[in-house]
C-alpha cells in the first residue's frame, strides 16, 4: 500500500507538471506551495444493491468531515493528501418479507424454516476512515475568485458498519417433513406469531479495504493568506466487497436473531455512493 501510495503521488506530481506547462500563463494571485485546510460534507448517501422479493431501497443523508495537505505545484495546480471520516446511509423496505430456508432446531432437529414479517425496514450506517489522494485545477475568473475541479481516489477503512431492524406482525413455523407437521405456536423452539420489533441491532460484516473515486467541482474564494471553497462532489466505490451471505433477516440457529439484509442472499453485491455538498477553509 505504502508503494503504490508513493508512486500515484509521483504520477500525479508529473502529470500536473505536464498540464500547467501546457497552460497559458495569466495574471493570478500569489500563492503558498503549502496549504492547510478543513472541510465539512453534507449530502445524499446510499448502499446501492438490490434487494430481492420486493424489496426497495433509498438514500439517507450522510455527514463527513476531514482534514487536508495540499502542495501547491503552481497557482492553479495542487496535489491534495488528508484524512476523512464520512458516513453513508442507507435504507431497504419490504412491505410483506417473507422467506422459507433449511434449518435445525434447539434439539438438533433438521426442519424448514418458513417466516413473514410485515413492513419490514433496515436502515445501515456504515462510518469510513478514509486517505484521500487527490489533483487539484483552479480557474480564475476574477481577481480573487475562481473555479476549482479536483479528483482522486480514496481508500477507506470501515470503523462502524451497523443496521437497525424493524418490523410487525412477524410469524415463523418449523415444518418438519417426516412428521408432515408445521409447528407454529412454540415460542420457546422459535415458532411464534404476532411480534414486532424495533430497532433491533446487528452488525454488518464482510466490509473490508475499499477505494472510492471522487470529483469535486465548485467556487474558491482568496482570502488574506487564506480561502474559502465551496462545492459540490461525488463519491462512488465500486468494488465493495462481497459480504458474508450466510445469515437471513429472521435468522434461527437454535435460537433468534435478526440480521442485516445485506449479510443474506436476498441482496447483491452493494456499492457506496455520496453526492452532496463541500465546504473548505484553508490556511497558507
Amino acid at each position: 500500500m505504502k508503494i503504490f501510495y508513493t508512486t500515484l503521488v509521483l504520477a500525479c506530481l508529473l502529470s500536473a507538471n505536464t498540464i500547467e506547462a501546457q497552460m497559458p500563463r495569466n495574471n493570478l494571485d500569489e500563492y503558498s506551495e503549502n496549504e492547510y485546510s478543513i472541510y465539512a460534507t453534507v449530502g445524499a448517501s446510499n448502499f446501492q444493491h438490490s434487494p430481492a422479493k420486493g424489496g426497495e431501497t433509498k438514500g439517507s443523508l450522510g455527514f463527513g468531515g476531514g482534514l487536508a495537505y495540499i502542495c501547491n505545484v503552481s497557482s492553479r495546480l495542487g496535489i491534495s493528501l488528508g484524512l476523512e471520516l464520512s458516513s453513508f446511509r442507507g435504507e431497504t423496505f419490504y412491505k410483506s418479507l417473507q422467506e422459507t430456508y433449511e434449518a435445525i432446531d434447539n434439539q438438533g432437529t433438521r426442519m424448514e424454516y418458513i417466516y413473514s414479517i410485515d413492513n419490514y425496514r433496515e436502515k445501515q450506517n456504515m462510518m469510513l476512515l478514509s486517505l484521500p489522494v487527490m489533483m487539484r485545477v483552479i480557474i480564475p475568473t476574477g481577481n480573487r475568485a475562481g473555479v476549482y475541479l479536483a479528483g482522486g481516489i480514496k481508500f477507506g477503512f470501515p470503523v462502524v458498519s451497523k443496521a437497525k431492524i424493524s418490523g410487525e406482525n412477524i410469524t415463523s413455523t418449523g415444518y418438519y417433513k417426516e412428521e408432515h407437521i408445521p409447528y407454529s405456536k412454540l415460542p420457546e423452539h422459535g415458532f411464534f406469531s404476532g411480534q414486532s420489533i424495533s430497532d433491533e441491532k446487528s452488525n454488518i460484516r464482510g466490509f473490508t479495504t475499499m477505494t472510492t473515486f471522487s470529483v469535486e467541482t465548485g467556487m474558491r474564494f482568496a482570502l488574506e493568506k487564506k480561502a474559502l471553497y465551496a462545492g459540490v462532489y461525488f463519491d462512488y466505490c465500486p468494488n465493495s466487497p462481497n459480504l458474508s451471505k450466510n445469515t437471513h433477516p429472521l435468522n434461527y440457529f437454535g435460537n433468534i436473531s435478526y440480521k442485516s439484509v445485506l449479510n443474506s442472499s436476498l441482496s447483491s453485491k452493494p456499492n457506496l455512493m455520496s453526492v452532496g455538498l463541500k465546504v473548505q477553509f484553508s490556511m497558507f
